[in-house]
Parts: structure tokens; C-alpha cells; sequence
């Protein structure tokens, strides 16, 4: 028998919460396909809007609790944030909610704490506690969902008013937006299709083959049969930044999952090739069927640790640098990243983004050019690094670049872009 939805949010809100998985590789889980559309529409919803809410679902658990929160087993702390969330931001019935939590306490060998599941959500129901509305850290901290490292960051380097101003913007839902593939396909023919199946949708002013979806289609044939895929629209920029026009050698240094890879093999020049190159062979290997589906033609595919050298006998025109970086600038997409992400990673990232952009360049002819981007709003994983690598390198030169940050979405997606020609 197949387990519920509400027991599958649980079940996944721990692993998410451990780091084993993304909320963004739903489509690959197990417990998730096992549930019908319905059922996979509500628990993605449910995770989503827990991960998103979490400090304020945690706060209010420990008003009505009385065990502290860390001394909660995490299968408890895990029935109690989804139900919790429910019973804020869903409409369903609260007997229900409650009548459920308690029989996941069992299903999760967790039946000692059904009582005690049962008196926490009665409290809460009962109390109707307010967030906090201070303005010290942790008050802010609650109320915007944001750890408190973050918050400080952010109220540190950009005051108060903008910094509610981010975080307000990494709790929206985020916006959905397809890129047609003129592979297989055209821009009126996926409309007529969205048209045909009522599914509401708009084109994107200065991007010809890009369209805005009030949600993400799972299942549907536009991206079943390869005819499109979902990315945002600041991913787009980059490379609708850069001129492809005459170029002819263009290599993408962590392209997984691919999709830059694809927009520069349609950008480039007829005979022109696309060297996409990634560590991980299993991502490589999903990369490679993603373009057999949408028919990406003139792509290569090299598994490589870039770190300290490269493989290529030959130099490239450009060099696409999407670095590996926090993903803070993601974060209404990403929920999870401001709970599993350590700001002791800054330090180990900044290296190894240094290491890349050193190989990046070396890859390149005379005049040729890097494109480095992130999707992070952070300076150790954008300025600081480009500033250093110009230090050491005497054959560097920046130019100016779309102002070096694309922010379509709001002063809280600040998509950070830079290019470094060989001189």
C-alpha cells in the first residue's frame, strides 16, 4: 500500500532537512512518484511551503510545546512542522490535520508521541500565538524564515529596509519560465498547445523564444517530448549576454545539468561546437539524455575535474564559468539552500572558485574571453574573486558586462556576471 501524501512529506522533509536531497530532485524520489498527480501537486506544496516557513513553524512549535524544540526527536519535529504548516497556510479542515499527524506518529514507529503530537497541534489551534515583530535578529529571523547568520549578513552589509526587502523576496513564489527549444519546435506552437490545454502563459519582452507559465507543467508533453524546458530567466540572460556570433570553440566548465549548454548551441555558429565538461559523470550522463530529447545537435561531452588543469588540446573563444557557489541569490526557488547551506563554506568555495576561473582562462586564445557567473548575491563568491584572479594574472582584463549583476527578480536575485578577456 502506498503511503499518503502527508506521510511522504515527512518522510522527504527529513531527508531535505539532512542534506541527502534537494526539494528541486522530487522528480527523481522514489516516494514521490509513487503517489498519483494529485497527491504529488499537494506534497509538493506541503514541502515546499515547510522548507520555506521553517523558523516560523519551529517558533510556534515551541510555544505550545513543552519539550524544547532540540530535544524532539527529528521524526517528531518533522510530523509537527508539516502539520503545523498546514494548519497555517492550508484550508484544510484541522481535525483532519491533526487525525493524520497522529497516525504518522505510528507509521513512523513514533506511536508513544501521538499524545504528545496531539497536545502541541491542540495548543497551537487554541493559542493562535502572533510572530514575533522586534526588530533584534532573532525577531527577523522568525518572521522572514531566514537563519540568523543570514540576517545579520544582510542587515550588516545593507541596512534594514533592504534587507526585509531580499528576504521578502526570497519568500515569493517563484516565477515559471519556459525556454521553447527551436530544435524541435516554435514559439506559436508550444502557444497554440498551452492554448489548447488552457494553461495560462505570456511572452517574455526580449527573449524570443521564452515564455512565463503561472506554474511548472510536470508531465506535460511540451516536456515530455523535449519541446521545452524550465529556467530562470536571469540563467537566460547569461547567455543572451554574450556574443556567440562568431564564435566557434565554446566550453562550458560545469555544465551540468546543461541548460547554458543548450541556449550557446543554438546561439553559436552552424559548424561551431559546444564542449560541455562536469565532474560528476552521473550528471554528465543525465546532461547527454536531456540533449538527445531536445535534439541539441553540436555538443561534446568531457568528464573533468577542472580544478587544477584540462584536457583540451585546442583553445576556446569563450569559456563559460557558472560556478559552483551557494545558490544564495535562489532562495524562492531553493528554500532549503538557507538551511543546509554553512557559511563555513564560503572560505572552501572561494578556493575552488579561484582554481576554476585560473583553468577557465588557460583555456583560452589570445583575445578570447571567460564569462564567470553565479547565482549568488554573496561578494566572497563574486567581487573578491575576480578581483583577486586579476591580481595574479598580468594577461586579465575585465570588462564591462551588463553592470556585472543581473536582477530581473527583485533586489533579492542578484545574479552575478563577469567577463575577462585575454589580452
Amino acid at each position: 500500500m502506498s503511503s499518503s501524501p502527508r506521510t511522504t512529506a515527512v518522510r522527504i522533509l527529513l531527508q531535505i532537512l539532512s542534506r541527502r536531497i534537494h526539494l528541486g530532485d522530487l522528480s527523481q524520489n522514489t516516494k514521490f512518484l509513487a503517489l498519483d498527480a494529485r497527491d504529488k501537486a499537494f506534497t509538493y506544496r506541503l514541502l515546499y511551503s515547510v522548507v520555506q516557513g521553517l523558523s516560523q513553524f519551529d517558533y510556534l512549535i515551541s510555544k505550545n510545546s513543552s519539550i524544547r524544540l532540540e530535544k524532539l526527536d527529528e521524526e517528531i519535529k518533522a510530523i509537527l512542522r508539516c502539520a503545523i504548516c498546514e494548519l497555517c497556510n492550508f484550508r484544510t479542515p484541522p481535525h483532519a490535520v491533526v487525525n493524520e499527524s497522529v497516525k504518522i506518529c505510528g507509521i513512523l514507529g513514533k506511536k508513544s508521541a501521538s499524545g504528545f503530537v496531539n497536545a502541541v497541534l491542540r495548543n497551537h489551534l487554541r493559542s493562535k500565538n502572533p510572530l514575533p515583530g522586534g526588530g533584534d535578529v532573532e525577531s527577523i529571523a522568525v518572521r522572514y524564515s531566514h537563519p540568523t547568520w543570514l540576517v545579520r549578513r544582510y542587515l550588516d552589509r545593507h541596512g534594514p529596509i533592504v534587507a526585509e526587502q531580499i528576504m521578502e523576496e526570497h519568500n515569493r513564489e517563484p516565477k515559471h519560465y519556459l525556454w521553447v527549444n527551436p530544435f524541435k519546435t516554435s514559439l506559436k506552437g508550444v502557444c497554440s498547445q498551452l492554448e489548447r490545454d488552457n494553461l495560462e502563459f505570456e511572452r517574455v519582452e526580449g527573449f524570443p523564444s521564452c515564455l512565463r507559465l503561472a506554474t511548472v507543467l510536470t508531465g506535460h508533453p511540451i516536456i515530455t517530448e523535449g519541446l521545452g524546458f524550465f529556467m530562470s530567466l536571469e540563467s537566460q540572460s547569461i547567455v543572451a549576454a554574450m556574443n556567440l556570433s562568431d564564435c566557434f570553440r565554446i566550453a562550458d566548465i560545469c555544465a551540468a545539468p546543461g541548460g547554458k549548454s543548450f541556449l550557446m548551441a543554438y546561439g553559436i555558429q552552424s559548424s561551431g561546437q559546444v564542449y560541455a565538461s562536469d565532474i560528476s559523470l552521473n550528471r554528465l550522463t543525465v546532461m547527454r539524455k536531456r540533449a538527445e530529447l531536445l535534439a541539441v545537435p553540436n555538443l561534446n561531452f568531457v568528464q573533468a575535474d577542472l580544478i587544477a588543469t584540462h584536457p583540451y588540446r585546442r583553445t576556446f573563444d569563450i569559456v563559460l564559468l557558472d560556478a559552483p557557489c551557494s545558490g544564495l541569490a535562489t532562495l524562492a526557488e531553493n528554500p532549503e539552500i538557507r538551511w543546509t547551506f554553512e557559511p563555513s563554506s564560503f572560505d572552501r568555495m572561494y578556493k575552488r572558485q579561484i582554481s576554476l576561473l585560473r583553468t577557465a582562462f588557460n583555456m583560452l586564445g589570445k583575445g578570447g574571453q571567460v564569462v564567470y557567473s553565479t547565482c549568488s548575491s554573496e561578494p566572497e563568491e563574486n567581487e573578491q574573486v575576480i578581483e583577486q584572479f586579476l591580481e595574479e594574472e598580468p594577461r586579465a582584463k575585465r570588462e564591462d558586462f551588463l553592470g556585472n549583476v543581473i536582477s530581473l527578480g527583485g533586489v533579492g536575485r542578484c545574479f552575478f556576471l563577469a567577463s575577462i578577456r585575454r589580452i
